[in-house]
């Protein structure tokens, strides 16, 4: 980081990894898709926990309407895609991962060996390393200000990149056939941890213009504890492994 913006983007989101992958961390991220008339198609929340060790985390997601996963809107899963609500949550410990999977209020669950470090997503996924990096490689950064201070005492900035300079990679990244009105606005301070951030955007997929907003932000670093979820008794009476 420097005064005119952010001097080496792979080094930053670089570091950024490496920030969490030493130290417990909570991340919560959130994307909602509008229509051109500012109606909902659909929204994905989540929350990941990881423990100091990494080999114990929990993930949890939910979705609705556009957002719902593919495997969901499979064919002879019932009502519409649109029409669709999931949740997906994973706990685990060592080499034991529960899963617990629900689909329109009907909760089916798993318990698989040998889960290790990150089941879903891998680590790029929990820290959201490969994301950053593409906002950033996208977009030029057209501001920056200092803005307070952290509680470790690190300086802490406002990077606003609204300078769209390669619009097909972040278009392919998000399943778009174009992009464009693409605004990013983060808080990272001078070691390389991105706080905070809200990206908006103007897409268009297969024919319709579509305004996505999403929003990311770590907390609790080195504080983050994982607990049993309420699920873990009725999950460990499925003696099936996967």
């Amino acid at each position: 980081m420097s005064a005119e913006g952010v001097t080496d983007r792979g080094e930053l989101t670089e570091a950024h990894a490496r920030i969490l992958l030493e130290k417990s961390f909570t991340v919560r991220s959130r994307l909602v898709e509008r229509a051109a008339d500012g109606s909902v198609l659909g929204r994905r929340k989540s929350a990941t926990r990881v423990g100091s060790n990494h080999s114990h985390y929990s993930i949890y997601s939910a979705s609705n309407g556009s957002m719902v996963d593919v495997f969901f809107r499979s064919p002879g899963n019932g009502s519409a895609a649109g029409e669709r609500e999931a949740e997906f949550a994973v706990w685990s410990k060592g080499s034991l991962s529960l899963v617990a999977t629900t689909v329109d209020g009907r909760t089916n669950y798993g318990r698989r060996r040998g889960g290790g470090r990150f089941l879903v997503g891998g680590v790029g996924s929990a820290t959201n390393h490969d994301r950053l990096y593409v906002l950033f490689t996208a977009m030029n950064v057209t501001r920056v200000e200092r803005i307070e201070t952290a509680e470790s005492g690190t300086p802490t900035y406002r990077v606003v990149a609204n300078d769209l300079s390669n619009p097909v990679a972040l278009a392919s990244n998000d399943g778009f056939d174009s992009v464009e009105n693409a605004s990013l606005v983060a808080v990272v301070d001078t070691s390389g941890l991105v706080h905070r951030y809200r990206f908006e955007a103007t897409g268009v997929r297969n024919g319709n213009r579509i305004h996505p907003m999403e929003t990311f932000e770590v907390t609790n670093v080195g504080e983050t504890a994982v607990k049993r979820p309420s699920w873990y008794a009725e999950a460990t009476k499925n003696n099936s492994r996967r």
